[in-house]
């Protein structure tokens, strides 16, 4: 069900959040270990859809009990500047049971206090697919350094519509899925899992019709990627990433030591971020998928700390995201084209801070920060803003703490450090995973609350 506010609504809701992703360290591949196995699913279950809140809960009836009614065509709810101020929570997946804080399950022990594993959307934007244990998390002990996830019990797959949190579809699986990627036509779904395996899934038919083993040891398949034209797949776990032919179950190569990756958007190069053991320098590399030993590497600045790597829209640049600062790449040459520093976004206002970059760009190629920021008369405002690193300010919506407070049963505020964040394509949605109970916010631009409110610190352009 949706949440809507009008124009007379109180409180204003803004989020905003960092996107931190982190992924992990490995052993190399056998190929005795593939497994072909396609096998049936129980088909999905039902069950009555909850008790409304003010803001909605995910809902498994066959429709919402407040249809999604945006009145604007679907390009006008875009998150872009001009929307900015009307993002609004659009519903809430809090998983029955979740452990929160009285859970006995440390952070060693689990590494995620919830219910709730990995997600994505589909490549429309319209499909969130959300993996789910059934049961309380327990400690892994069969795990020495006790970082890992174990669901005791079943787990499944579940898929939502993006905008109401109506439940579409239940699979059942053989693990814990905490990571996802959908084939770009949507049809199949990929599901790594917390024990190494990965499961895929034909949709339409609710069958799964491959399974493949990631050679990690300890943090399970935590990454997957689709290339842009479906026909391989790429898993990460362990600080290894491994390609395959998955529509055949046959490996297609492996990388060691990447700390992130993306696709080149043409679809012709797999580019990792690597940094050295001892940790003294980092580098892009650009692997062709026709010859992974013929890559090109460019050396990158060490002391920006870079975590991310992606690429603007039209692929001419690569954007290396450490916490506070960015390094945009030429990929052909290895020129530094650009380097900026989060506090750009503050620049020739009034307010101070340090506000952290995430790895959420727009179609545009516009960066959402999260800013938490002191304005000149000590008060200090919270929310997102859009920021173009070529220009020299950025569109941001700010709010008051209070105005950041929003109810579901009880007062509910995801932090700027509580929380990571994810855009849908098309830059529709935004979903926030709180960090300590595991609960998913989904949010949208909802058309009946004023557009205005919306703050260019700096100079913006339209």
């Amino acid at each position: 069900m949706s949440l809507r506010f009008g124009s007379g609504s109180s409180p204003s809701v803004g989020p905003a959040a960092a996107l931190l992703l982190a992924l992990a360290a490995c052993t190399a591949p056998a190929s005795t270990e593939i497994v072909a196995s396609p096998t049936d699913s129980p088909p999905p279950t039902s069950a009555p859809s909850p008790t409304a809140t003010r803001i909605a809960t995910a809902t498994e009836a066959p429709t919402p009990t407040v249809p999604p009614s945006p009145t604007a065509p679907p390009a006008d709810l875009t998150i872009s500047p001009s929307t900015l101020a009307q993002l609004r929570p659009l519903w809430v997946l809090d998983e029955p049971g979740n452990p929160r804080f009285e859970s006995s399950c440390q952070d060693m022990a689990c590494w995620m206090q919830t219910r709730i594993g990995g997600y994505a959307f589909s490549p429309d934007g319209a499909t969130l697919a959300v993996g789910i244990c059934t049961v309380d998390s327990t400690e892994n002990k069969t795990n020495p350094r006790h970082y890992r996830y174990k669901c005791p019990g079943p787990a499944e797959i579940r898929l939502y519509d993006s905008a109401s949190g109506e439940r579409m579809q239940t699979l059942s699986v053989g693990d814990f899925p905490i990571s996802f990627a959908f084939h770009p036509g949507g049809q199949f779904l990929a599901a790594g899992m917390a024990q190494r395996s990965i499961e895929i899934w034909d949709l339409a038919a609710e069958k799964k019709v491959q399974t493949l083993l990631h050679s990690t040891t300890r943090d399970g398949v935590t990454g997957l990627a689709f290339s842009p034209d479906g026909a391989l797949l790429v898993s990460d776990g362990d600080r290894l990433l491994q390609l395959w032919r998955w529509d055949r179950g046959l490996p297609a190569g492996m990388i060691e030591g990447a700390s992130d990756f993306v696709f080149s958007p043409d679809g012709e190069r797999l580019v990792t971020l690597k940094w050295s053991e001892r940790g003294d320098y980092v580098e892009a590399r650009f692997y062709p998928l026709d010859d992974l030993e013929a890559f090109r590497a460019f050396r990158l600045d060490w002391s920006k700390s870079p975590s991310w790597i992606r690429f603007i829209p039209d692929g001419s640049a690569l954007v290396a995201l450490g916490q506070f600062e960015l390094e945009w790449v030429d990929p052909k040459s290895g020129d530094i084209l650009l380097e900026a520093e989060s506090e750009d976004v503050l620049h020739q206002s009034d307010m101070t801070g340090y506000p952290r970059l995430t790895p959420l760009m727009t179609g545009d190629g516009r960066l959402m920060v999260p800013l938490s920021v002191q304005t000149g008369d000590g008060s200090y405002l919270d929310g997102p803003a859009l920021w173009d690193p070529r220009a020299q300010g950025a569109h941001a919506w700010l709010s008051s703490f209070e105005d950041l407070l929003f109810e579901k049963g009880e007062t509910v505020f995801i932090g700027f450090d509580q929380a990571t964040w994810t855009l849908a394509p098309g830059d529709v949605y935004l979903l926030g995973k709180d960090y300590y109970s595991g609960v998913l916010w989904i949010w949208g631009i909802d058309p009946t609350v004023p557009a205005d409110g919306v703050t260019c610190l700096g100079t913006c352009s339209s």
